[in-house]
């Protein structure tokens, strides 16, 4: 009796043990499921006497981000909504490449008035931008929130705020030439077009649509400057780093059972130094300074998707963007639309 116990114990244990030893392979196999694989940047350029600009540079890929080009000898300035997160992640960075070449600058990509005083300021004192990446961004805000100049959030941070900067800072990065400017992107933009007639989605709100337009925004965006500066010796590039363990789920996480799922999910996504990796190959690779306006996965250019190839829409967006971040008369851009179309036709 005592023997069959124990045999019975022992095949227990050995059933427990394989399951055990199949859970912990299943979740390393969900593990590389949803991380997408990792690809490692390896080239070694060095940027000394370049001045790099990283939005949304005191956490996640942003902080990782930056954290490797000032390694690399750049000069630094954090773009951040809150200066003093912005100083502490400084203080980390200084410490962790033994670089102080970095500065904090306050950037609020949700205010058009504060990206006015940044790229003020940055033509002011600054020689030079080489790099400019538009990291920064939100995702997931449950309530339609507008801003003080009349954007839905998503749209102001995610693409209006990164938009007008671009523009005030072209000067700069013209004269810095070869330069470039980094769209940080999400594959979402592939299944969402622009919807003109409710931009702001005043009309109906929904968290999922508004973060994957902005995004789609980015993206017609990111080809468009693309086509605007060719032979300026200024490139445009737009990573998708992937799923990464980051706080711009944030909005997304307001239940005790969410968290509980966030915590589990963190573990499966990329890490913000993983995640940047694609960053970094866009932001410094020479052999893509011909392959401007793509987006780029796991340090490969793919092809643009989606309602970003169609002109129409793209040229109306670009000029719709001039004149909602005050960049152009309203009536010139309508006749200039107008004539496109009537081109078009013919």
């Amino acid at each position: 009796m005592r023997k069959k116990a124990k045999f019975q114990v022992g095949v227990r244990g050995a059933m427990l043990g394989t399951m055990g030893f199949s859970a912990v392979l299943t979740i390393y196999g969900l593990k590389a499921k949803f991380s997408f694989g990792s690809s490692v940047y390896e080239g070694k350029e060095r940027l000394e006497g370049k001045t790099v600009i990283v939005t949304g540079a005191n956490s996640g890929i942003g902080k990782s981000t930056a954290t490797e080009l000032l390694r690399r000898g750049g000069r630094l300035i954090m773009a951040c909504r809150d200066v003093d997160k912005c100083e502490e992640a400084r203080r980390e960075i200084m410490e962790i490449t033994s670089q102080n070449n970095v500065v904090c600058r306050k950037l609020d990509l949700a205010s058009l008035d504060s990206v006015r005083q940044f790229a003020d300021n940055i033509n002011k004192t600054e020689d030079r931008v080489d790099i400019l990446v538009n990291n920064a961004g939100v995702m997931g805000i449950k309530e339609r929130i507008e801003t003080e100049d009349g954007f839905e959030m998503h749209a102001a941070v995610n693409y209006f705020g990164p938009f007008l900067l671009t523009h005030l800072l072209l000067d700069k990065l013209k004269a810095s030439a070869p330069s470039r400017i980094i769209n940080v992107m999400s594959p979402t933009y592939k299944a969402n077009h622009i919807n003109f007639s409710d931009i702001n989605f005043k009309d109906s709100y929904n968290a999922s649509k508004a973060y994957g337009r902005s995004k789609a925004a980015l993206a017609s965006f990111n080809l468009k400057m693309a086509e605007l500066l060719d032979n300026t010796g200024v490139t445009t590039y737009a990573p998708m780093p992937g799923v990464v363990d980051t706080n711009l789920k944030r909005h997304q996480i307001t239940s005790p059972w969410k968290q509980f799922v966030s915590k589990f999910t963190s573990w499966l996504q990329k890490t913000p130094e993983s995640g940047s990796q694609t960053v970094l190959f866009c932001a410094l690779n020479p052999l893509i300074s011909d392959q401007s306006g793509f987006p780029y996965r796991e340090c490969q250019r793919e092809d643009n998707e989606g309602s970003v190839n169609r002109q129409l829409p793209r040229e109306r967006l670009y000029l719709t963007s001039l004149v909602w971040t005050g960049l152009k008369d309203a009536d010139e851009a309508k006749r200039e639309f107008d004539e496109m179309q009537e081109m078009a036709k013919s």
